[in-house]
């Protein structure tokens, strides 16, 4: 007898095997489907929060512009939705200056400074045509795990389109650094660009998988 019944879902009764509603409480017994869009419902929900635990690398935030405090204090705006507009503007840019402070999901990037650097080292010395720029950052981690500060493996440099190589300046890097929660640090990075460039530029790659760059002006 056991082989031909089975019991009721919900009612609990013997009913034949083969029911698909139950005699008794008329209920169905097939209740597959629903099991089936609850799962799809559950991994749909947890691929929409993995995929949203980058969007600030995708998007990074610039909070603080340190050059254009100053002004601010100086200054009164009549406009208060055109500053909101700039500042919404400035937020989605991906491109940075000297002064500005971003954001990532795992750093907070101050750009310190940038310019021509000139060594003292008769020895370490750009080629003809050439002059050394610097690039100077500070790094603090402000995400929970150990972060690793790159000098090498993340940065691009730019002259005006045309990238140009790394060069090595004794141990006055200092970027480059496994940092805990909440620790900093701040180092210069150093090219070798033309002399009779017009703009250089550098590119940080804060998402190698994605290839989500940032991008501050040197020059």
């Amino acid at each position: 007898m056991s082989e031909e019944t089975k019991k009721c879902k919900y009612c609990k009764t013997e009913i034949p095997k083969d029911a698909k509603v139950c005699p008794n409480c008329r209920k169905k017994q097939s209740g597959i489907g629903k099991w089936i869009i609850i799962a799809i419902v559950i991994i749909v929900i947890i691929g929409a929060v993995a995929g949203g635990g980058d969007d600030k690398d995708k998007n990074p935030q610039k909070v603080e512009d340190q050059k254009e405090t100053s002004q601010t204090d100086t200054k009164e705006t009549d406009n208060s939705e055109t500053e909101t507009e700039t500042e919404q503007t400035e937020e989605k840019s991906n491109i940075f200056e000297v002064g500005d402070v971003v954001e990532t999901n795992n750093f907070r990037i101050t750009y310190v400074s940038a310019g021509e650097y000139k060594s003292d080292n008769e020895f370490l010395q750009p080629k003809d045509g050439y002059v050394y720029w610097q690039f100077e950052f500070k790094f603090e981690n402000i995400s929970d795990t150990d972060q690793v500060v790159s000098s090498l493996m993340d940065w691009e440099c730019y002259a005006d389109n045309a990238k140009v190589d790394q060069t090595y300046i004794g141990d006055n890097n200092g970027l480059d650094a496994t940092l805990s929660a909440g620790r900093e640090t701040q180092g210069t990075i150093y090219y070798e660009v033309p002399a009779d460039a017009q703009n250089v530029e550098l590119e940080y790659d804060i998402n190698y998988w994605q290839s989500d760059k940032i991008i501050f002006v040197g020059k």
